[in-house]
């Protein structure tokens, strides 16, 4: 039997897990028979795939053993909130991270949009503006757009850490926004000018009007904490 630490044996396991070919939804081999390939007790077994458990790289189904996760930007989003909550950030952090961030993947997409791509973020805009002031709705509609913009990029690195980044984003923004039509309407606009931007092909102008329009949310955000703040609803 080995001594390796658990890390060391949930390194071997992910390279097991690729020399077998397996994908999302494959059965891992039993445990008993990774305890005899990787030469390590049931016991120290369970602790290296716990880690990968911890991961979002395999999930264990009450009947169907364990298998390989389906992608998930969730799963890997929880481990990264929760080492940079120890490690301590301010939202003013996280802007400006998403704005340099945002910022290039505009830029990349008004050199790289298909038709289909641009569909896409105006169908958003269109879902956004119909929200009429519903809140829940005219986020989703964000959403779809900052999508839709990322596919747009082409660049499957930078679509999962643009997606990284604006779940943390959301993470960190737990608290309101001052919400109303006026808000909205700002939102749409904003986004209606990035569209066009990217439609013509203009980087430059594709990149700046990203970083002000993520740069701005700080300046509500604050707004709305001081607003909630003077209502009693947080401190």
């Amino acid at each position: 039997m080995i001594t390796a630490s658990r890390d060391q044996l949930a390194e071997q396991l992910r390279a097991l897990i690729d020399q077998e070919g397996l994908g999302p939804g494959d059965r891992l081999p039993t445990h008993e028979e990774l305890s005899h390939r990787l030469g390590v007790g049931i016991r120290r077994l369970r602790e290296g795939l716990s880690v990968l458990r911890q991961q979002g790289l395999i999930v264990t189904k009450r009947k169907g053993g364990t298998v390989v996760a389906a992608p998930s930007i969730e799963r890997l989003g929880d481990p990264i909130a929760w080492h940079l909550e120890r490690k301590g950030y301010t939202f003013q952090d996280m802007v400006e991270a998403r704005a340099s961030i945002e910022s290039s993947i505009a830029g990349m997409a008004a050199a790289r949009r298909s038709a289909r791509d641009l569909l896409g973020m105006l169908d958003a805009i269109e879902q956004m503006e119909k929200s009429e002031g519903d809140w829940r709705a005219a986020e989703q509609a964000d959403q779809l757009f900052h999508q839709a913009l990322l596919r747009a990029t082409g660049n499957p690195i930078m679509q999962v850490f643009g997606q990284l980044i604006a779940a943390q984003f959301r993470r960190k923004a737990q608290e309101p926004m001052i919400q109303g039509l006026d808000v909205v309407a700002r939102g749409v606009a904003e986004h209606r000018a990035i569209y066009h931007a990217i439609e013509r092909g203009d980087r430059p102008q594709a990149q700046k009007r990203m970083h002000d329009h993520v740069v701005g949310q700080l300046d509500e955000w604050r707004a709305a904490r001081m607003q909630n703040a003077g209502t009693g609803e947080f401190t």
